[in-house]
């Protein structure tokens, strides 16, 4: 129980564009094109990201992805906002020594079993595997050509 929070990756497969894939996918899921006659495209889902109890990242995504509504729904997250939650994360890693800078930037936050809101060495590791897990994202052609989508559950 308490704060989990997910980031998921989607990405479209057409059976014009992608048909090895598109096959692949309705081997999978264990149907034929047969059985699908008028279907011509998917969507591959892939958990990217997992957190639990990060809370200033959490709040991060409310605030800036979820209109400042906390709801456990899933909403759409633009790489552009991958980048500027990594660079926030940096900037308050950077200024490690500085408390102000991280209540500033990325405060922790309360809520139901959401973990502690000190500024310590759980805050900042968890602001560390941001950084890491969104660099390797958005380095990584791999994930070129997803869509991804932020989910918290508690």
């Amino acid at each position: 129980m308490g704060l989990d929070m997910y980031l998921e990756g989607r990405k479209f497969v057409s059976a014009y564009t992608d048909e090895v894939t598109y096959q692949e996918l309705t081997t999978m899921m264990g149907v034929s094109k047969a059985e699908l006659p008028h279907s011509n495209y998917g969507t591959l889902s892939l958990e990217v990201m997992y957190w639990r109890k990060v809370n200033s990242v959490h709040n991060w995504f409310v605030n800036n992805v979820q209109d400042g509504v906390d709801n456990c729904e899933t909403y759409h997250v633009s790489r552009d906002k991958l980048n500027e939650l990594m660079e926030v994360c940096k900037r308050v890693v950077d200024k490690k020594d500085d408390t102000d800078v991280a209540h500033e930037l990325l405060p922790a936050t309360t809520g139901f079993f959401f973990g502690g809101t000190d500024y310590d060495e759980y805050y900042y590791e968890g602001l560390l595997d941001t950084i890491e897990g969104i660099e390797r994202i958005l380095k990584n052609p791999a994930f070129d050509g997803m869509d991804f989508y932020y989910q918290s559950s508690w």
